[in-house]
C-alpha cells in the first residue's frame, strides 16, 4: 500500500485497469493447472462430459481438458478480474496502485485454489459417505466414483471459493485503504 500522502491523492486508472489483463491470464493459469490435475484425476469425468468428442487417447483427452480449463478460467478470470477492478477502484476512488490491486488478485487466486482442494474433499467424501446422493455407483466402480466427486466437487469448489474469496477481498481492501487514508490525513 502506498505510504505517502501524496500516493493516495494521485488517480491511476491505468494501473488499476491493469489488473483486467492481468487477472485474466492467472485465470488461464489457475485453469489449466486444475484442470490439469483433474484431468489425471479423473478422466472419465471428462470422457463423460465430452461424450459427442472422440479422443484417440488418454492425452489427447487430458490435452483437451487442459484447453477446455484455460477456456473457462479466461472466461472466469474475465468477469471476476472485471468485478475486483471496479470494486477496487470504487474502494479507492481510482488511487490504488498496480501492486496492493496485484496482491488482492493473488489472495483471491490463493484463497479460491484452497476452495478447489477443499470441494474436491467434499465431492469424494459425499459420494464415500453418501452415496445415495448421487448415482455414481451406478456408473463406476467405487474407486472411479470417488476420483469422479473429487473432480465435481472441486469444480463446484474453485466456482464457489472465487466468489466468498472476491468478497473477503473487498471487506479486507476496504478496511486496509480506509487505514491508510486515515493514517495519511494525521
Amino acid at each position: 500500500m502506498p505510504e505517502l500522502k501524496e500516493d493516495l491523492l494521485r488517480a491511476r486508472p491505468l494501473e488499476i485497469l491493469a489488473l483486467l489483463p492481468v487477472g485474466i491470464l492467472c485465470g488461464v493459469l489457475m485453469g489449466a493447472v486444475t484442470n490439469a490435475i483433474n484431468g489425471v484425476v479423473s478422466p472419465a469425468y471428462f470422457s463423460l462430459l465430452f461424450w459427442d468428442w472422440k479422443a484417440q487417447d488418454d492425452f489427447e483427452l487430458w490435452r483437451f481438458t487442459i484447453e477446455q480449463g484455460m477456456l473457462e478460467g479466461s472466461v472466469f478470470g474475465a468477469v471476476f478480474s472485471l468485478i475486483l477492478m471496479f470494486g477496487i477502484a470504487f474502494i479507492s476512488k481510482l488511487r490504488c496502485p498496480f501492486r496492493p490491486g496485484f496482491i488482492v488478485l493473488l489472495k483471491v487466486m490463493a484463497f479460491s485454489l484452497m476452495f478447489w482442494i477443499v470441494g474436491g474433499f467434499n465431492g469424494a467424501l459425499l459420494a464415500q459417505f453418501l452415496p445415495q446422493f448421487s448415482n455414481l455407483g451406478l456408473l463406476f466402480n467405487p474407486g472411479e466414483a470417488l476420483r469422479f466427486a473429487w473432480v465435481a466437487g472441486s469444480i463446484w469448489g474453485v466456482y464457489i471459493g472465487s466468489l466468498l474469496s472476491t468478497i473477503g477481498a473487498f471487506v479486507s481492501f476496504a478496511a486496509k485503504w480506509r487505514r491508510l487514508e486515515k493514517e495519511a490525513r494525521t
